[in-house]
């Protein structure tokens, strides 16, 4: 379940770019629900990312205060709430307006 903080958040959103400038107060003010939601997660997943790529991640979020973790709970969570939203986002990449 998405905490109603946290939907309120990722609908005011139009596509995932969720640490942008104008998005990151937002964020910010979710990150102890995404926090709590990594910690009480009940379903483990494994991704397989290269360590160049992984490291590159991480660092780029640790100035943002977020684990990679937390960004891709967000990231899914932005999946479940705002799915038109993202079909128009896919779509965009597919055509190759966003790179």
């Amino acid at each position: 379940m998405i905490p109603a903080e946290v939907e309120r958040c990722l609908k005011a959103v139009d596509a995932p770019f969720l640490f942008t400038q104008e998005n990151r107060e937002a964020c910010e003010a979710v990150h102890k629900h995404i926090r709590q939601a990594v910690e009480q997660g009940t379903e483990t997943m494994t991704i397989p990312v290269g360590a160049d790529l992984l490291a590159k991640v991480e660092e780029v979020l640790k100035g943002y205060g977020w684990t990679v973790e937390e960004s891709a709970v967000l990231f899914f969570m932005w999946c479940v709430a705002c799915p038109e939203q993202v079909k128009v986002w896919l779509a965009k990449c597919r055509n190759g307006e966003i790179q």
